[in-house]
């Protein structure tokens, strides 16, 4: 069995493969682009989100953009 680790996600708890990137774990939790992401308060371009390794205890925040008209 792989090791886990636990992330929050939106203030969601969920957890994880040590080996989760980022990608995976916003693809997991079925956030619908367009978004950015901050990790711990952080923002990471999204040429960035499949190379970023989370971490245990990993604050993931979802900001999707306000579409207006």
């Amino acid at each position: 069995m792989a090791d886990t680790f636990d992330i929050f996600i939106n203030d969601s708890h969920l957890t994880f493969d040590q080996e989760t990137t980022l990608a995976e774990a916003v693809q997991k939790f079925e956030a619908k682009p367009p978004y950015v992401l901050l990790v711990n308060n952080q923002f990471v371009p999204a040429s960035q989100h499949k190379q970023t390794r989370l971490s245990n205890n990993d604050r993931i925040e979802i900001i999707s953009a306000i579409q207006g008209g």
